[in-house]
């Protein structure tokens, strides 16, 4: 997996105006990558495929492009990358055209609000207690008595 590190923020930045100037699909494309899944670049009003853009910047950083296999998945992947740089990452909704009323435009991107906790139901469980008998101690040889309390040794 490509380390990053070469990549600067005006790499990323040469890599976003190749994006606007081809248009999405044909620089998706012409680098091998599909339509963002989970996270994009916002940057000057405009959302970027996060992994496209940073795949290419490392081209321009290095000589050899990252490929999308070569990422690490979700918050784990392009995004710490990309803010290190100061771009502004964020999460995307997949299905915007089921989040909205029919006859409504849909935009081309929507980000996603931060996901509410579903309550979970806990269950309390309760477990017997058992408590242990004391060790008794044979007063003359003061080994541990057998369960019977008799001593085998001094009997």
């Amino acid at each position: 997996m490509p380390t990053f590190s070469a990549v600067t923020r005006d790499h990323v930045l040469t890599a976003l105006t190749e994006y606007d100037k081809v248009g999405p699909e044909q620089f998706l494309s012409d680098h091998g990558f599909g339509p963002s899944r989970e996270y994009v670049i916002w940057h000057d009003g405009r959302s970027y495929d996060s992994k496209a853009i940073l795949g290419v910047a490392h081209g321009f950083a290095t000589g050899t492009p990252a490929h999308s296999e070569e990422f690490g998945i979700g918050r784990t992947g392009t995004a710490p990358i990309l803010e290190a740089l100061g771009f502004d990452v964020r999460a995307e909704i997949l299905d915007a055209k089921a989040a909205l009323p029919a006859g409504t435009a849909v935009p081309a991107r929507t980000v996603k609000a931060p996901a509410k906790r579903a309550a979970v139901k806990r269950e309390v469980v309760k477990r017997k207690v058992v408590q242990e008998r004391p060790v008794i101690i044979c007063p003359g040889c003061f080994q541990q008595l057998p369960a019977m309390g008799n001593c085998d040794n001094c009997a």
